[in-house]
């Protein structure tokens, strides 16, 4: 008979390993024990990923379009105090002309003017 040689043991050694933790495995599958910590294994491998890479990553892409909406909101800003200015010189305008008609009723003895009256629409039916 044929003398194995050590490194035909040492392979029959490990496949021999392999099959029973395999089997064991499979067998250590079907208890809580196993499913508790499998699942609190993936569930920090998850969170491991999530805060290494994922919340970075999206941190980065949000601070990009934060900035550019920022910038948006700044030329929006600057139109309206544009806008707001406007309103300011045109209320004034407004009261000067109001005081002006005033000033002219007086002068003219009228009690209004056409201005006064509120316009409605109408119909002439013939």
């Amino acid at each position: 008979m044929k003398q194995q040689s050590k490194l035909q043991k040492f392979l029959i050694i490990i496949l021999i390993t392999a099959i029973v933790s395999l089997l064991g495995t499979g067998l250590i599958k079907k208890t809580k024990y196993y499913e508790t910590a499998d699942r609190n294994f993936f569930s920090f491998i998850s969170m491991l990923r999530y805060s290494l890479v994922d919340y970075p990553f999206e941190t980065f892409t949000n601070f990009g379009s934060d900035a550019a909406s920022l910038w948006d909101v700044r030329y929006e800003n600057d139109a309206l105090r544009r806008q707001l200015g406007a309103v300011k010189h045109w209320k004034s305008r407004i009261d000067e002309l109001e005081s002006e008609i005033e000033e002219l009723k007086g002068l003219n003895g009228l009690n209004s003017v056409y201005s006064d009256y509120q316009l409605i629409n109408g119909q002439i039916q013939s």
